[in-house]
């Protein structure tokens, strides 16, 4: 009966368990790539710089 338990239950949450770990560290990474990106097109000055009308910076996006 352990046995099956162990079939059943734990290994298959412990799978779980890291799927869902690699992928949140994966939406991490992404998220800050993405807000690296956003920061080096505006320098960072300005926030929401492609859509803020008080954004005077050179780079700004239209």
């Amino acid at each position: 009966m352990a046995r099956e338990t162990v079939f059943t239950a734990i290994i298959p949450a412990i799978l779980i368990f890291f799927l869902v770990f690699f992928n949140i560290r994966k939406m991490q990474k992404q998220a800050k790539i993405m807000k690296m990106e956003h920061e080096g097109k505006c320098g960072g000055g300005c926030a929401g710089c492609a859509h803020s009308k008080s954004c005077h910076s050179e780079k700004k996006e239209l």
